[in-house]
């Protein structure tokens, strides 16, 4: 950082030039929010494959049973049910995976995926940043500052 360049801000602010943007307020990186089965599932497509399969199959009963994106993301839970249809879905693409349901961040990713394929990002984001660090962290500083 080079203070030789300094430039004030339309609020008055003190930012310098010469060597990218430090943050403010730091937050750390969550490195566990999801386990390393759970990115390895993502990442290879086929975690967003089960849920968009599991939610045309199943997309009648899922809209009768939630109206919108919030009935979705206030009642819908992953359930043994889904598990076990992951798991045989695995199956049929020769994948051997041992699945829990209980392995870090599992159960918010896939009722992320089902929630985007019914109600798109309405339900997607809420139910991924529902505790992440650094949107709370900002959402708490944006409240004290209004």
């Amino acid at each position: 950082m080079d203070k030789t360049k300094q430039y004030h801000t339309p609020a008055g602010k003190i930012v310098y030039g010469g060597g990218g943007i430090v943050p403010d307020i730091f937050v750390p990186l969550d490195t566990i929010k999801f386990s390393h089965a759970v990115n390895r599932l993502y990442n290879s497509g086929l975690l967003n494959s089960f849920a968009f399969e599991y939610t045309d199959q199943n997309r009648s009963a899922l809209m009768k049973s939630y109206a919108n994106a919030t009935d979705f993301i206030l009642k819908y839970q992953i359930a043994e049910k889904e598990i076990r249809a992951l798991k045989e879905y695995l199956n049929t693409k020769k994948i051997t995976a041992t699945l829990t349901g209980a392995e870090s961040g599992f159960t918010l990713l896939l009722k992320a995926l089902i929630g985007r394929n019914l109600f798109d990002r309405d339900a997607y984001y809420p139910i991924l940043y529902q505790n992440d660090s650094a949107i709370s962290q900002a959402l708490s500083i944006l409240k004290k500052n209004s």
